[in-house]
C-alpha cells in the first residue's frame, strides 16, 4: 500500500526557518506500507521525501519482528 504524506510541523519549531517552510510545501512524500504475515499490521517499508538536495529515500531491506524474519519486497 502507498500512502501520501504531508510535513505538519506542530511544536518545537521555528517556522520562519526555510526547512520547515519547504518541508510544509511539500506534496510528493510517499510511504510505502507491508503487511506482516499472521501479524493483522503494516509496517513502514519505504520513505521518499523530496529535499533541496534531490529525493531523500530510506528502505527497509529486513524486517523482523519478535525474532520472526520477513523479507521486504521488491518495489
Amino acid at each position: 500500500m502507498v500512502c501520501a504524506m504531508y510535513f505538519v510541523p506542530i511544536a518545537g519549531h521555528d517556522p520562519n526557518r526555510f526547512l520547515f517552510k519547504y518541508l510544509a510545501e511539500q506534496r510528493d512524500m510517499e510511504v510505502w506500507l507491508v503487511p506482516v504475515a499472521g501479524a493483522g499490521i503494516l509496517v513502514p517499508s519505504r520513505i521518499s521525501i523530496r529535499t533541496p538536495l534531490g529525493l531523500g529515500m530510506m528502505e527497509a531491506r529486513r524486517l523482523e519482528i519478535n525474532g520472526a524474519a520477513a523479507s521486504a519486497p521488491a518495489p
